[in-house]
This record gives C-alpha cells, sequence and structure tokens, in this order.
C-alpha cells in the first residue's frame, strides 16, 4: 500500500508500522481516528485498540466500522469494555449497521472518545 501511495504524493507522511504493538508515532499525534473495513481475522483484532487510543489526542474520537459477525465471534466486546473501565476511552455508541451495501451483512459502527 505504501508503493502505491507513495508516488500520488498526497499524503504528509506515510508510515509502516503494526499496531498489535507500539508504533514509533508519537502518543497523542492526530486528533481523530477513523478505520473501516480494517477489523477482520486476518487483518487487525481488538488487541490493537490501546495503540489506536494511544496514537490520538485526550478528548479526540474515535470511530470505527467493522464486520458485525467478527464483533460477536471475536468477542469484541469484552475488549472495548474493559478498555472503558480502565478509563481510556468513553464509548458514546456501538450500532447495528448493514456493513456492506451490496449484500446483506451486519456491521458494527463504535463511536469513542479517548479519555486520558
Amino acid at each position: 500500500m505504501l508503493h502505491v501511495a507513495r508516488p500520488k504524493a498526497i499524503y504528509g507522511k506515510l508510515v509502516s508500522g503494526d499496531l498489535m504493538q507500539k508504533t514509533v508515532i508519537e502518543t497523542g499525534a492526530y486528533q481523530a481516528a477513523v478505520c473501516a473495513g480494517s477489523f477482520a481475522p486476518g487483518h487487525l483484532g481488538p488487541e490493537c485498540y490501546p495503540e489506536i487510543i494511544r496514537l490520538v489526542q485526550p478528548g479526540s474520537p474515535i470511530v470505527i466500522f467493522m464486520n458485525g459477525a467478527h464483533f460477536v465471534e471475536d468477542d469484541y466486546q469484552s475488549h472495548i469494555d474493559r478498555l472503558e473501565q480502565s478509563g481510556v476511552w468513553k464509548i458514546l455508541e456501538i450500532k447495528a449497521f448493514n456493513y456492506m451495501s451490496a449484500v446483506e451483512r451486519p456491521g458494527r459502527l463504535i463511536v469513542a472518545r479517548k479519555c486520558l
């Protein structure tokens, strides 16, 4: 993806990293996090939520739109609840949506705000 993005010269900075570990991006570097279509088996799992939260400034919105089947099968709710109970983010809404307009596929929209 970086090889495709770089020649476009439309991004201020391109970074390669593993969200399952602490990345080279500084804490609070972004004013928001938006993620769509990234959470599923073989892609990102709920274990990377702490790193995504770390990357945004306190009070920043975090919006995640994902496949709803994996939300249930992989018990994303318990990961979400643990992070909220620890005080790192506040869940504003978790809403069921159709994930793809071309087919009926359950999805989840997660809207949160970083606390710390």
